[in-house]
């Protein structure tokens, strides 16, 4: 048993030396679309629900510095690469209240492949995915929900907000070409999964229900972005 973990440490040990390691760092910027959506579905006394949705549509700009390290084997063919990366953003909607900018940071995993892999010109695709903490700021707070009197000092508030912090994991896709061994170019897009924070409140009273009330706020958008790195 010790030879045979001896022999897997000397595999991968002989795997990861192979690679060839380098590494990189730039700037990526473009477009972002997003879709954010204010819901509540409230039902006072048990026997009157209603519900209501606000929707705010925006568009916007956004940059990151990026930094990592990536790693090509196969003749240069096959490779993977993982980095860090923080940015700042701003989109605009057609109320200027309901405006905002984003503060985000993160880490990315990619694999690539190359359909051409010479000596001083490689050009493929990669794909991969991200984590990125993103902070948004809006020019006007909207607060969603109510707040419930429970007597004459006690009252209790839930609402969701759309001055958050969002933690999201997101598909990463794309083309890149390298050209001179230092001067990486990419194309690419990110399609995060949706964000959705929630308050939910019920409350009951000899048995009948006085108020059952779920607030939602959901944060959906997709990047489209162009990047530079200089590869060390």
């Amino acid at each position: 048993m010790k030879h045979f973990k001896s022999l897997i440490i000397i595999a991968l040990m002989g795997i990861f030396t192979s690679l060839s390691a380098k590494f990189y760092m730039g700037i990526e910027a473009g477009f972002n679309t997003s879709k954010s959506t204010f819901s509540a579905k409230t039902n006072d006394n048990g026997n009157n629900p209603q519900s209501y949705t606000k929707d705010i549509k925006s568009n916007g700009v956004l940059g990151n510095i990026v930094l990592g390290t990536e790693h090509f084997f196969a003749k240069n063919y096959f490779g993977l690469r993982w980095g860090l990366f923080g940015g700042y953003g701003y989109d605009w909607t057609k109320n200027q209240d309901d405006d905002f900018s984003t503060i985000t940071l993160g880490a990315n995993f990619d694999l690539i492949g190359n359909f051409v892999a010479k000596e001083n010109f490689t050009t493929g695709m990669f794909v991969g995915i991200e984590y990125s903490y993103n902070m948004l700021n809006p020019r006007k707070e909207t607060i969603w929900g109510r707040t419930y009197n429970q007597g004459q000092e006690l009252a209790t508030t839930y609402s969701v907000s759309n001055k958050t912090g969002i933690s999201d994991i997101a598909l990463r896709v794309g083309f890149t070409t390298l050209i001179s061994k230092h001067h990486r170019f990419e194309l690419m897009a990110k399609i995060p999964f949706s964000f959705e924070q929630w308050e939910a409140s019920t409350a009951t009273f000899n048995n009948q229900i006085m108020w059952d009330d779920k607030f939602t706020f959901s944060y959906n958008h997709i990047q489209a972005l162009l990047s530079y790195k200089f590869v060390f």
